[in-house]
């Protein structure tokens, strides 16, 4: 971001200054980390409030959810099996039972987590000035890397080193840019394809989908589960089969054959080689 605005936004102003790379250098840092809070603060202020809604509402009315939820799958499971509503009757019960004592126990965990919030902000901070100063001097800190390669290897093997995490580090980034609009796509789409369905906080949980989706196969499969209880909630156990159903099958085409297209084209890889190599990995 910081070399696309130094060079291409910035390249025709303060030629006749002093020293116009280092106010070049200087503009393009600070609004590139503008930028970078700009975009962290709209995010927040999106998402955090509709978690806490959610979160809020699910909690406060969470009595009557259980009860909805224990009802609805007492009575589907009697269609298949006689008498094994009981079974899961009982499961929930037991379940809700135990539900004060997880809550007592999960208090501490909060704690750790807000204490562990200060230390991340801590980070944070730190992870800011080391890019800062990174950025400031990068050709610098490169140069001198470079040295030391060279000190330490043969010519032709530090050249070859140079090339590959040259190529590394474009394709490293051309991944990452197709990854967040990957996450885009299955946002849009599978929002769209519970909205159509009728599903409550339809946009909120395609979002969980697609960022839970960085974790491999894992990950979409954990989404899952939050998308089938809110289903249950607001609608019905057949409607949550349903749509888990229509998601599987939507999340799969996107990325059997949309995934593919956008990581190909960013890195300059042919589709059927990612499919190829998705399927073999």
């Amino acid at each position: 971001l910081m070399d696309c605005i130094e060079q291409r936004f910035l390249k025709n102003y303060f030629n006749n200054a002093k020293n116009p790379f280092a106010i070049k250098r200087a503009v393009s840092i600070v609004v590139s980390f503008l930028i970078l809070f700009l975009v962290i603060f709209i995010i927040i202020n999106m998402i955090v409030p509709r978690v806490i809604e959610i979160g809020t509402e699910l909690f406060n009315n969470r009595e009557q959810y259980i009860y909805q939820i224990k009802t609805q799958l007492t009575d589907f499971v009697n269609k298949f099996i006689p008498d094994g509503g009981d079974t899961v009757s009982s499961l929930i019960d037991g379940f809700t039972a135990n539900l004060g004592e997880t809550v007592t126990n999960f208090l501490p965990k909060i704690i750790e987590i807000s204490t562990s919030t200060f230390t991340f902000i801590g980070q944070f901070l730190l992870g800011i000035l080391i890019a800062f100063l990174y950025l400031k001097d990068k050709e610098k800190v490169r140069e001198y890397s470079k040295k030391v390669v060279r000190l330490n290897c043969k010519p032709e093997k530090a050249e070859h080193l140079f090339s590959v995490t040259q190529k590394s580090d474009k394709i490293l980034l051309d991944y990452f840019v197709g990854k967040v609009l990957e996450a885009g796509v299955l946002t849009i789409g599978i929002g769209i394809t519970l909205a159509l369905l009728g599903v409550r906080y339809a946009f909120e949980l395609a979002f969980i989908i697609s960022i839970l989706n960085i974790i491999p196969y894992i990950g979409f499969i954990i989404s899952l589960i939050p998308t089938a209880l809110i289903t249950m909630i607001y609608g019905s156990v057949d409607q949550a089969i349903t749509v888990l159903i229509v998601v599987i099958l939507v999340f799969t085409f996107l990325t059997t054959f949309v995934t593919p297209y956008i990581i190909g084209k960013k890195i300059k890889t042919n589709m059927l080689i990612m499919v190829i190599a998705m399927v073999v990995g």
